[in-house]
């Protein structure tokens, strides 16, 4: 039940989806499901269970709000639409590796994170791209700003990353 707003995102063995509670069950977030591969019918979990023939795990109050997942080495990343805050849980098994952990100075995630050699990138709404260590430990490698408002997920493609602005479109060159 619910809606989602982010896009779904997959590896070889799920599908990592997050719904909103329905309106009428309250609010509080809504819930991250790891779909397994192959899955069809109707898979929803039983009333209080977490997994059900078709789902490997599910977490309540875990589904990103806006921006889509990120699933990089064993790990699906969430950004928060606020306040900079990031979870990230193992992708095999839904078990927290970073909950709450919060980018100081960073504002709201509306873009969804990329991710290459070994870094998790995170554009927020502000403008900064907060450069993150893949893996275990939760740790801030760096930030880039441009002066603008980002909202849109950026692209890549043949070593350069483009940027949609309120304001402009940009493109940074490897």
């Amino acid at each position: 039940g619910g809606r989602s707003s982010a896009s779904p995102v997959a590896d070889a063995d799920r599908l990592y989806i997050g719904t909103e509670p329905n309106r009428r069950d309250g609010g509080g977030g809504g819930t991250l499901f790891a779909v397994k591969a192959g899955a069809s019918g109707d898979i929803t979990p039983a009333k209080g269970e977490s997994t059900s023939a078709g789902v490997a795990w599910s977490r309540p109050k875990s589904a990103p709000p806006a921006a889509s997942p990120l699933v990089y080495q064993g790990q699906v990343y969430i950004l928060d639409r606020s306040g900079g805050i990031v979870n990230s849980y193992n992708a095999e098994t839904g078990a927290p590796i970073h909950e709450r952990k919060r980018i100081s100075g960073a504002g709201a995630f509306w873009a969804s994170p990329w991710a290459c050699d070994g870094k998790i990138f995170c554009l927020d709404e502000k403008g900064a791209t907060h450069v993150l260590a893949a893996g275990s430990e939760f740790k801030v490698l760096g930030t880039n700003k441009l002066e603008d408002r980002f909202w849109a997920t950026p692209g890549a493609t043949n070593g350069r990353l483009f940027l949609r602005g309120t304001e402009s479109l940009y493109c940074i060159k490897q």
